[in-house]
């Protein structure tokens, strides 16, 4: 990742550590970037449009680094300019994210560009992990009662099966409408049915 924005590259490196465990070099010096990608070998090479170093802008350092590695470069940028983007594109970039946006939209475009999917299928793919995580700190009942409501059963008759008291109940789906961020029971079955 080559950005001259310290708190940005710390921001993003983080969740890519973090959410994806990849491994992130980082560079703040567009100058320094060639050698760091020597000795990484990089399979993505992010890239801020706006440098700050007018001989060494992103767009610029992408087109000098499109011929010396096989990376896929990846643009960050903070608008949808159209001739931005193109000219970014004709550098060597394969592909942008919005800065503002990059928490739903880098490691989709990330995944993209080293597989070739479709971003329907990435989207998907991300969005199917997320809920398996978020069904992942559910406890051993709280599972058990969303399958029952998976199952189509109501309150009193999970109630009933499960051998639970009322108040005991209600608290399990509680906890488990923050777990899953649902309103309601019956968004979490639409949320276990759309993503599972």
């Amino acid at each position: 990742m080559i950005d001259d924005d310290e708190g940005w590259i710390d921001i993003v490196s983080n969740f890519l550590k973090d959410t994806e465990n990849f491994d992130v070099f980082t560079c703040n010096h567009a100058e320094f970037a060639e050698q760091m990608i020597e000795k990484s070998a990089p399979d993505v090479i992010l890239i801020d449009v706006d440098l700050g170093i007018l001989e060494y802008n992103g767009i610029g350092l992408a087109e000098k680094l499109k011929n010396k590695t096989q990376a896929k470069i990846i643009m960050f940028t903070i608008s949808q300019d159209k001739e931005m983007i193109e000219q970014a594109i004709i550098a060597g970039a394969v592909d942008f994210v919005v800065k503002s946006q990059f928490k739903e939209t880098l490691v989709p475009v990330i995944l993209r560009s080293l597989y070739h999917f479709s971003s329907d299928v990435i989207v998907k793919a991300v969005r199917k992990r997320d809920v398996l995580l978020k069904i992942s700190t559910l406890t051993k009942t709280e599972q058990a009662i969303l399958k029952r409501s998976l199952d189509g059963k109501n309150a009193e008759s999970i109630q009933e099966e499960l051998k639970y008291e009322k108040q005991s109940y209600w608290n399990c789906i509680g906890k488990i409408k923050k777990k899953l961020n649902v309103n309601s029971m019956k968004d979490a079955v639409t949320l276990m049915k759309d993503h599972l």
